[in-house]
C-alpha cells in the first residue's frame, strides 16, 4: 500500500550484491509475486534447519531456478524468509517492526515475536508468536476483510486477491 514492495519488483534488483556470478534467466525474472506464490522457480527448497548460516540468502540465490517463475508451485520456507529479507532491504525494518504501527498497535496486540536467522533478518516462513486473545484479534480483523473497531486498516481488495488461487499446486516439481 505504502509503494515500498511491488508484486512486480525482480529480486534481482532487490539483492543484486548476494546474486551469483552468472545468474540465470529464470532467477533474473523472478518477482516478489513468484515468492507469495511459492512459484520462484526452483525445484528445490534451501534446507532451513541450518539455522547459524549468515549466507542463506546467497545459498537461496545458487540453487537452480530451474522453472520460469510463476509457472510451477514448491512449498518454499526460505523464498518466504526472503520476502522478509526484502522488506528489510527497502525499509530498513523487520518485518515485525514494520507491521507493529501498521496492523499490529491498531490491533491492540502487543510482544510479537518472531525467529530470527543469522543475519538478522526474521524468519517470516517459521510463523510468529502471539498470545490467544492476540490472535483472536487477527482472526476477527482477517474475517472482517481488514477492517477492525470500526476503521479499514488494509483493503478489502487486498484479501480477495490474498485468498485467491494463482496457481496450480500439482507442479512438475514433485515428478521423479
Amino acid at each position: 500500500k505504502e509503494g515500498k514492495l511491488a508484486l512486480s519488483d525482480r529480486i534481482c534488483d532487490i539483492f543484486p550484491d548476494k546474486l551469483p556470478k552468472n545468474p540465470s534467466e529464470n532467477l533474473l525474472a523472478c518477482t516478489i509475486y513468484d515468492l507469495l506464490t511459492m512459484s520462484c522457480g526452483q525445484k528445490a527448497e534451501l534446507d532451513t534447519s541450518d539455522t547459524q548460516n549468515p549466507r542463506w540468502i546467497e545459498d537461496f540465490f545458487s540453487l537452480e531456478f530451474k522453472y520460469k517463475p510463476g509457472t510451477c508451485f514448491m512449498y518454499n520456507t526460505a523464498g518466504t524468509n526472503l520476502l522478509c529479507a526484502a522488506l528489510k532491504r527497502r525499509t530498513g525494518e523487520n518485518l515485525t517492526e514494520y507491521l507493529t504501527p501498521r496492523l499490529f498497535s491498531p490491533l491492540g496486540i502487543k510482544n510479537v515475536e518472531c525467529f530470527c536467522l543469522p543475519d538478522g533478518i526474521e524468519a517470516g516462513g517459521a510463523g510468529s508468536r502471539l498470545k490467544t486473545e492476540d490472535m483472536a484479534r487477527f482472526i476477527l480483523f482477517v474475517s472482517q476483510n481488514g477492517s477492525f473497531g470500526g476503521k479499514q486498516l488494509l483493503g478489502s481488495d487486498w484479501f480477495k486477491t490474498a485468498t485467491g488461487k494463482h496457481i496450480k499446486t500439482v507442479s512438475p516439481a514433485f515428478d521423479s
